[in-house]
Formats: structure tokens, C-alpha cells, sequence
């Protein structure tokens, strides 16, 4: 299980049960947070570590629990070389570039393309295979986000 597919499965669970919960990464370590409580770790050193001993959440169904132990089980027994999240990309506009200096990139929201500064509450990066979808006269200037920051 990738990086990418814990932190989307963890926040499924959420969902399910209507749980504040998501995945939080501080120094090579994957906190599941409940709200602003961490209540399991896994971290990226060593296959099969992992911390549930606050995974009682009061309140919180049999089911709920389990289904989070699940996942961080998966999660923790995956080679840590497999957990590499797939890389994304980013479309810097060429010749964009605001009078202080600020790349524009291609930026989507609400069914619209536009140019916009960095602003991470904004879709400006994209999966390899969900580049098809942005227009095809802006894909050639896609680079991996890395490359960028």
C-alpha cells in the first residue's frame, strides 16, 4: 500500500463512519489522527512498526476501530521501498511570471483552467494518468512537483 492510498483509505474510513480522521506525516512518521489527537502511528523506517495503543477512540464502534487497525496493518507490513507515493506534476506557464517574481501555473477550479501563483488550497498538481485532462497545449510543460519546490 502506497503513502497516497493510506492517507485516501484512512480518510474513507472517516467518511464511513462520519470521524474526523486523516493521515498525518511529521519526520518519516504516519500519524492517524483523530481529530487533533493522534491515535496510531506507522512509521517509514522499518517495516511492521507501528503504534496503536491509542486506537480506543471513546464513542467509536467495534467496526470503526477495526477497519482503521486494518488499514494500518496493511500499511505497515508493505516493504517500505512499495509505500513511494506516485509523483505528481505541475504546469509552470511559460512567460507567466508576475512583476514580484511568482511563477504561474495552470490552476483548476470549478470546471476552469486559469493562471495563478502557488496557493495549495487550489488543484495545481495532477497525477500522471489525470494529465489527460487538462488541455492538451499546456500538458508539454508538465514537470514533476519536485523539480519545482
Amino acid at each position: 500500500m502506497r503513502v497516497d492510498e493510506f492517507k485516501d483509505e484512512i480518510r474513507d474510513i472517516g467518511r464511513l463512519y462520519d470521524e474526523n480522521i486523516f493521515v498525518e506525516t511529521v519526520d518519516g512518521k504516519h500519524f492517524v489522527m483523530h481529530g487533533n489527537v493522534p491515535i496510531a502511528m506507522v512509521t517509514s523506517e522499518r517495516r511492521y512498526r507501528m503504534d496503536t495503543s491509542c486506537l480506543l477512540v471513546n464513542g467509536t464502534s467495534d467496526s470503526f476501530i477495526s477497519k482503521i487497525f486494518d488499514a494500518i496493518y496493511e500499511f505497515a507490513k508493505t516493504p517500505i521501498e512499495d509505500r513511494k507515493e506516485l509523483p505528481r506534476y505541475i504546469v509552470p506557464l511559460p512567460g507567466l511570471v508576475t512583476t514580484d517574481g511568482r511563477q504561474q501555473y495552470l490552476t483548476h477550479k470549478l470546471g476552469n483552467f486559469f493562471a495563478c501563483g502557488r496557493d495549495g488550497k487550489l488543484r495545481q498538481t495532477w497525477k500522471e494518468k489525470d494529465l489527460g485532462y487538462i488541455p492538451e497545449e499546456y500538458r508539454k510543460y508538465a514537470v514533476e512537483l519536485r523539480e519545482v519546490e
